[in-house]
């Protein structure tokens, strides 16, 4: 399973989403972390310059018309390979888009990334060792 948590310098938790400029993707296994990458965002802030002029001309939650639906969907397919995204806090619409598309969101009070992953492969760990029991 990959989990991907949001972060601005690999360290750091980011607090929210839209100021993340990448995510930290860690492997897990038998619940250990098995590899760790780096994904840098394509879809880095709702303000993105990337977005075509039509994505541009939709109006997004924020009011900055960066492409509204069709945005959250493209954020959403940068982590389509992970079960879960960690962060810190995120809008309702980036939320529900990535719920959408079957991404699990996270929400966490830990600063550094090791903390937030290690908390979540624990907390994984006991939901499905009480499921066996039940």
């Amino acid at each position: 399973m990959k989990v991907a948590v949001a972060t601005y310098d690999g360290d750091y938790v980011d607090e929210r989403f839209n100021n993340s400029s990448s995510f930290k993707i860690y492997h897990i296994q038998d619940n250990k972390i098995i590899d760790v990458e780096m994904r840098q965002r394509e879809q880095a802030g709702c303000c993105s310059t990337q977005n075509t002029e039509e994505e541009k001309s939709e109006k997004h939650s924020c009011g900055c018309g960066s492409g509204g639906q069709r945005h959250h969907e493209k954020v959403a397919s940068e982590i389509a390979d992970c079960h879960a995204l960690i962060v810190g806090g995120i809008g309702k619409n980036t939320y529900a888009g990535l719920k959408n598309a079957g991404i699990d969101v996270v929400f966490t009070n830990y600063s550094w990334t090791e903390e937030a992953i290690t908390a979540y492969v624990e907390y994984e760990a006991n939901r499905v060792n009480k499921a066996q029991i039940n």
